[in-house]
């Protein structure tokens, strides 16, 4: 699943107004799925890294996926607007992330970032360099 890159993509809540921003959900231990379906169904854009993972079962090299930060979601919601009860009275979710009475905000390219590592180079490599960059050679 591609992450929700562009504010205008994800529905939000009802009452969304204004740009929408990446926040960080702590979820209650195991239950990353039920929050981020439960979210989902209420209409906001969630993304949960996953990574494939080689492991050793039975004598057996299986791949599993795993979440990259178990027991966290990225959630993308408006700061205006939104009702933060029903985010935080969800079922799976413990509590929206917070610095003093903030909640903590995501750069969108760290979104991006943790994307394309996580999902997006196993279906397309990712250019080091892309037309139009600028490049300064040191040596030789």
């Amino acid at each position: 699943m591609t992450p929700v890159l562009h504010p205008e993509q994800s529905k939000g809540g009802a009452n969304a107004t204004g740009p929408r921003h990446w926040f960080l959900v702590q979820c209650r231990p195991g239950q990353n799925v039920r929050a981020r379906e439960n979210l989902e169904n209420q209409g906001y854009g969630c993304f949960d890294p996953m990574l494939n993972v080689e492991r050793i079962k039975r004598g057996q090299r299986e791949i599993q996926t795993e979440p990259l930060f178990p027991g966290y979601l990225f959630i993308h919601l408006a700061l205006s607007g939104e009702s933060w009860h029903s985010i935080r009275s969800t079922r799976g979710v413990r509590q929206l992330v917070r610095f003093g009475t903030d909640p903590a905000r995501v750069p969108d390219e760290v979104i991006e970032e943790l994307w394309w590592r996580t999902q997006g180079e196993q279906e397309q490599p990712r250019p080091a360099l892309k037309r139009g960059d600028h490049l300064r050679i040191k040596k030789g």
